[in-house]
């Protein structure tokens, strides 16, 4: 296929007026009725010659040397055959535009713009040519590549054709068939695509002895749900992101591609894994950034509080729906279909766009973008057969989010839009809304929060406080990409939850003591698995006047010192049992509890466990270890102050922690005396059910 593009300088007048130019492709405030006419030649010499409209606004009637093509709705891509009517010289291609008209199109909640905004190509090829492809990756059981399933439509009906995928180094899969379906096996290394890795691979569909073929990246992904949570190629996934328009200062839709790809690189910088593309489908270029740089999108039609119960609304919203599905279905970055934004719910049309996103893509989720009751969402989401919740939160406190995250229990939530004004001059409260989400996700109340929105746009529509001047001021970006107040706040808090800093670099560690004496093993008890241990900390946050240690991240474990990482938890009804050896003195390096422990909390004196020693010839021996005379707290700070805890019969052994402003931490030693050398079959610690996490590193037999 040889494609010409005829984008460029055409005729241009508003209504029937004075011609002028225009250039093509562009965005421009509404006029009402315009027409756009362009002269053009064609090589002849293939049989099939297509006209390609990648996107105009809103509504458009096409001619070609006179003979009416068809119509076109907004933002969608439309292939008209013109084979018939095109003429190797002169030919006339005219386009008339509505932009102030159409019912379904201009909306109330950003500006519009009218125009053809994005290319117009001319397609020549043969008269058997590849109509439709549709990739379909398989997986095995364990989320490796399995191979993909491959859909394919030539012009002519038992059509030879070849498929091959490709790497940067050569071919990694071939097939030959002339099945309008196959499925073709890969190899075991071939890699997935996510935001972390966008793997991309090459796919050719080529037509036998014919020059004849279709090329795209594509790449091998499956984001599925389960319960209450996503899964990407098998593994649990929060989706965080923006809310993006295809708006870009005063390029309105039309935003050259190098502007596109700074526009999504810089939403990836903040740490975002998915851009929620706002309210309409989005140019061809938005797409392939995605899918190179590792962003999952959503798509949708074009809806904002629009009325759906309207027959010509609901035809013409489903229509670009479709056309969106087939043109992008290909692509890796896409994470599901969203068919509709904030309107009022309408079974009909719900139920009708579930089914055409999966009967031409049955491989993806569907939703719609909602801001509806908790209530009437839970039941018509379930009944239409969305896969997934969704809602809109907007509020000067995070009771809102709470409500629906109870209420919207039954399958994935996602915020699909949060922030607004509400949070745009607030970082605290933005701050406090991310913190929240998080624990939210920790308790699988929430599967993805995308914040409203990326930048700021111009919107005349409404004033204060959301818009000052025709520009909506709620976007971490302004409409020229220069950083807002809420940038940091937001930056920050999702970096704090998701990307928490690398504590092999900030851990710092000051020894005070010495070991001496023979290191006993570790035998049985303790929970000294990373599991137990997170539980621990776990409690920590659930301790009365959980604020006092409200930014434990990590706890006290160690790295790369002479004692044990992990240090062996003695909790209510739990024990610990070392081998024994010959000593006259045990050192217990440890000898602290986290976080109950003096000065904080309990009874000075009181037992929180203790040590026995079974001796060879049977008999044994106890020694308490107590409140602030053998063991302390472990915590080194508690709330904004620096604490010093002393034991009555310990010694400081080290300091240490992962940061100086909120995590420090202690390690005692406590050396026991038995008044003689004895021989030792095993040393046990067992706890005194007081609610003491006592932490033992090390145990030492000194002779």
């Amino acid at each position: 296929m040889v494609v010409n593009s005829l984008n460029g300088v055409w005729s241009y007048r508003v209504g029937k007026g004075t011609w002028g130019e225009k250039s093509v492709p562009f965005s421009s405030a509404p006029v009402g009725h315009s027409e756009y006419m362009r002269k053009f030649d064609c090589d002849l010499t293939k049989k099939k010659v297509f006209l390609r409209f990648d996107g105009i606004t809103y509504a458009a009637k096409v001619t070609v040397n006179g003979i009416f093509l068809g119509n076109m709705l907004p933002y969608a891509e439309y292939t008209f055959d013109i084979s018939e009517s095109v003429k190797e010289k002169d030919n006339t291609l005219l386009v008339e535009i509505e932009d102030i008209s159409p019912v379904f199109g201009p909306s109330e909640g950003w500006e519009n713009y009218g125009g053809i905004i994005r290319d117009v190509s001319l397609l020549c090829c043969d008269e058997n040519y590849i109509k439709s492809v549709f990739f379909k990756p398989a997986f095995n059981k364990d989320f490796t590549v399995k191979g993909f399933a491959l859909d394919v439509e030539t012009a002519l009906r038992n059509t030879k054709y070849t498929v091959a995928l490709f790497d940067g180094e050569g071919i990694l899969a071939e097939y030959s068939t002339d099945s309008t379906s196959c499925f073709i096996e890969c190899p075991s290394d071939t890699k997935l695509w996510s935001p972390d890795e966008p793997n991309l691979y090459t796919l050719r569909v080529s037509i036998d002895n014919s020059d004849e073929s279709y090329t795209e990246k594509v790449g091998f992904k499956t984001l599925t749900r389960d319960d209450r949570k996503f899964y990407l190629n098998g593994k649990p996934i929060f989706l965080f992101g923006v809310c993006r328009h295809e708006m870009y200062g005063e390029f309105g839709h039309t935003v050259p591609k190098e502007l596109i790809e700074k526009d999504m690189r810089m939403i990836k910088e903040v740490g975002c894994n998915f851009v929620r593309l706002v309210h309409y489908p989005h140019s061809r270029d938005v797409l392939d950034v995605a899918d190179k740089i590792g962003l999952l999108v959503s798509e949708e039609p074009g809806l904002w509080w629009s009325d759906l119960s309207s027959p010509q609304i609901q035809d013409e919203s489903l229509e670009v729906l479709r056309r969106t599905v087939l043109r992008d279905r290909n692509r890796a970055s896409i994470a599901f279909w969203l068919s509709f934004n904030e309107c009022h719910f309408d079974e009909t049309y719900m139920t009708k766009a579930a089914q055409v996103c999966r009967d031409n893509d049955g491989t993806r989720l569907v939703s719609g973008a909602n801001c509806m009751d908790d209530d009437d969402t839970k039941k018509y989401f379930n009944k239409c057969g969305f896969d997934f919740y969704t809602t809109h939160p907007y509020s000067n406190t995070v009771k809102r989010a709470e409500r629906s995250a109870e209420v919207l229990c039954e399958k994935p939530l996602i915020f699909t839009e949060w922030g607004g004004h509400d949070l745009f001059n607030n970082p605290k409260l933005m701050s406090e809304y991310i913190q929240r989400f998080g624990q939210m996700y920790r308790d699988g109340q929430l599967a993805g929060a995308f914040y409203w929105c990326w930048a700021s746009m111009y919107e005349f529509g409404r004033g204060l406080p959301a818009c000052v001047d025709g520009v909506l001021y709620e976007g971490l970006v302004d409409t020229e990409r220069n950083k807002l107040l809420a940038y940091d706040a937001f930056v920050n808090s999702w970096h704090d939850i998701f990307y928490p800093p690398n504590y092999e670099d900030t851990y710092w560690y000051t020894p005070l003591g010495d070991l001496r004496g023979e290191a006993l093993s570790h035998i049985s008890g303790g929970e000294d698995s990373e599991k137990m241990f997170a539980n621990a900390r776990a409690a920590i946050e659930r301790y009365p006047g959980n604020k006092r240690f409200r930014h434990m991240r990590v706890g006290p474990m160690l790295k790369n010192t002479e004692l044990s990482n992990k240090p062996y938890i003695l909790s209510d009804g739990c024990e610990v049992v070392f081998k024994g050896a010959n000593a006259s003195e045990i050192s217990l390096i440890g000898a602290v509890s986290m976080p109950k422990g003096y000065p904080i909390s309990g009874e000075y004196g009181e037992e929180g466990a203790k040590m026995t020693l079974i001796f060879k010839n049977g008999e044994e021996k106890a020694f308490p270890l107590r409140n602030g005379i053998e063991f302390t707290t472990a915590m080194m700070t508690y709330g904004p102050s620096r604490i010093d805890p002393i034991g009555e019969k310990t010694v400081r052994f080290a300091n240490y922690g992962y940061d100086k402003n909120h995590e420090n931490y202690i390690i005692n030693k406590l050396n026991i005396s038995l008044g003689g050398l004895y021989d030792i079959e095993s040393v046990k610690f067992t706890s005194s059910d007081k609610g003491y996490d006592l932490l033992i590193y090390e145990v030492y037999a000194i002779k």
